[in-house]
């Protein structure tokens, strides 16, 4: 099983976090409110927010290797290459 931290993060934790929901090298955390599209967590120092305003939807965890930015940077580098070997 994987490693979780808890909110509160740092900003550099944050900075990861929100890399690698970008990244599209895995599955985003979602909103679990009933919404009409999928909506893609933010990670805060607080924890995950909904971007929808109107929505109070929050998450205060995440795998713990998601807010290493060398982690991160690796996951997203393995993308890279195997990208570059389908082509």
């Amino acid at each position: 099983m994987l490693d979780l931290i808890h909110a509160p993060w740092s900003p550099v934790q944050v900075a990861a976090l929100n890399r690698v929901q970008r990244s599209g090298r895995m599955h985003p955390f979602t909103c679990g409110a009933s919404h009409p599209l999928h909506v893609t967590l933010i990670a805060e120092t607080d924890g995950w927010h909904c971007p929808d305003e109107a929505c109070d939807y929050r998450q205060n965890w995440a795998h713990a290797f998601m807010a290493d930015p060398d982690a991160v940077a690796a996951l997203i580098e393995a993308k890279y290459y195997d990208n570059q070997e389908q082509q």
